[in-house]
């Protein structure tokens, strides 16, 4: 369902407005879904892991969880924070940065202003 939700709001919606962070939410959301259910069986397979916490109510597993569920909770909000689409043409770009492009979509890792260049001759 969350998936399907943050492919209507790319294909759809185009990312436009609220979409933007919809999209990110129900992209990293699933992923923590599955890392969630990775860690309940490495602890029951895994030997020493299963010596920490043979039946996952011990702190270690708790730890772990914890740990996870902040991680991602920090990844979802830096990357609804930091996702910007694509401008549709190079010159578009107000920021005047060089983005890091993957695909059509455009990750910004400091916004600095555009400055004139002068030049001495």
């Amino acid at each position: 369902m969350m998936l399907a939700l943050a492919t209507f709001a790319y294909y759809g919606r185009h990312l436009s407005g609220i979409w933007r962070p919809i999209y990110t939410i129900t992209a990293v959301l699933p992923l923590y879904l599955n890392v969630f259910v990775v860690i309940i069986p490495s602890f029951l397979k895994i030997p020493p892991l299963k010596s920490w916490a043979p039946t996952q109510t011990e702190p270690a597993f708790l730890v772990v969880q914890g740990s996870v569920l902040v991680l991602f909770i920090v990844l979802a909000i830096l990357t609804t924070v930091r996702f910007r689409h694509s401008p549709a043409h190079p010159n578009d770009n107000p920021s005047g940065s060089a983005p890091e492009v993957h695909g059509n979509l455009v990750f910004t890792f400091g916004q600095t202003s555009p400055k004139k260049l002068r030049v001495d001759r």
